[in-house]
């Protein structure tokens, strides 16, 4: 199928419209073919980090790396087991899990990855597949990217999650990781120096899906990941149950371990009323971007005005996006639609995001001379 333009997504209470993108907004990078692509990240020298699983649903995600446009395995693979552990051990911090002294296993089914500020690849390891988290299972780890080798492993405790926990997105602050549980809708917080986990927010009416959503495609019958995101200047956390609506709390009380949760109830704050989406980025100026349901790309400004971007049938990808420090856009997707012989095949995109939103701001006053409603531009 020919693809002559992109196209701008239609909201409740906005019009789209068709525009003109130049095609270099959305270059292939890769046909990755036959796994499905869950999660991307882009390190510092340029290496693209990919974690990929069967298409068939069947068997654990790996990690790969993805070189010119072939993948190659990051690190060995491991036999899933109930209990993986961290390695040989130190003695452990006050309160905290014990410290390896020998290199940690690989992980047994990544279901997530994040670079943290120092540029570290941290990987959450959700144990064996399965749907549910057995004892011991989940961990924390840190990736040397260079030499395939797990530097460090943090365990999740089993006190931490629930019978029906899938972990999903992490986000750091400081010295403090943000692990998102879309299973059981609940949030872990760890602390990075005192190797203590938390687990705030269970069952939060917040964090819980109360609109009904289908699936994004026929690869993603159960949630995979949800919209998390920390504000530039580090002082909010923005999260959202798969169907909305968007909410935000101060990170100051998520890494206080002193703050009670009436406290932390209290101090969730009702942000954006979003449509039901799957993976988010955050931009340097505060501008969040959403990967809808409806295969497109949505970016909510700082002061809460909605643009959509783009929608397009190749963004009916399982996967969620990873914004680059150039501020471009990998996203996984499907390299075709129809019954070409790209059809349905597992790809990676680059988005321009500043060139989408340049374009959305084009087509608005376009429709202004018109007389047209169009969506408005941040």
């Amino acid at each position: 199928m020919a693809f002559a333009g992109l196209l701008v997504i239609s909201h409740p209470g906005m019009s789209s419209a068709a525009t003109d993108v130049p095609a270099d907004v959305m270059p292939l990078l890769a046909d990755v073919s036959p796994v499905s692509i869950a999660a991307a990240a882009q390190s510092r020298d340029g290496q693209i980090v990919l974690i990929t699983s069967p298409r068939d649903d069947h068997g654990a995600a790996t990690l790969q790396r993805l070189v010119g446009k072939e993948l190659h395995p990051l690190l060995p693979a491991v036999a899933p087991s109930s209990n993986p552990g961290s390695g040989n051990t130190e003695a452990a911090g006050k309160g905290g899990a014990s410290a390896p002294a020998s290199p940690p296993p690989p992980p047994v089914d990544p279901a997530s990855l994040r670079l943290a500020s120092d540029g570290a690849l941290w990987v959450v390891d959700d144990g064996p597949p399965g749907g549910k988290a057995p004892p011991a299972s989940a961990r924390l780890l840190r990736i040397d990217a260079d030499s395939g080798q797990v530097a460090d492993a943090i365990p999740l405790p089993p006190e931490m999650l629930r019978p029906h926990s899938r972990l999903g997105p992490l986000r750091f602050h400081k010295t403090h990781a943000y692990v998102a549980d879309i299973g059981a809708p609940g949030l872990l917080v760890v602390d990075l120096s005192a190797r203590t986990v938390r687990r705030v927010l269970d069952d939060a009416p917040e964090l819980s899906s109360r609109r009904p959503v289908e699936a994004k495609s026929a690869h993603d019958p159960t949630l995979s990941s949800i919209p998390m995101e920390v504000s530039p200047d580090g002082a909010w956390l923005f999260i959202q149950p798969e169907a909305g609506p968007l909410v935000r709390l101060p990170t100051a009380l998520l890494d206080d371990p002193e703050t009670s949760a009436a406290t932390l109830s209290a101090g969730i704050v009702f942000w954006f009323d979003t449509p039901a989406a799957t993976g988010s980025a955050m931009m340097p100026d505060g501008t969040l971007l959403l990967d809808t349901r409806s295969d497109g790309l949505l970016a909510l400004s700082a002061d809460r005005t909605l643009t959509p971007l783009l929608r397009d049938p190749r963004l009916a990808g399982d996967g969620t996006p990873f914004l680059r420090n150039d501020n471009k856009l990998l996203v996984p997707g499907v390299a075709g639609t129809g019954d070409g012989p790209a059809a349905g095949r597992t790809a990676l995109f680059l988005l321009d995001p500043a060139a989408l939103r340049s374009a959305a701001r084009r087509v608005a006053g376009e429709g202004t001379a018109q007389g047209t409603e169009t969506a408005p531009g941040p």
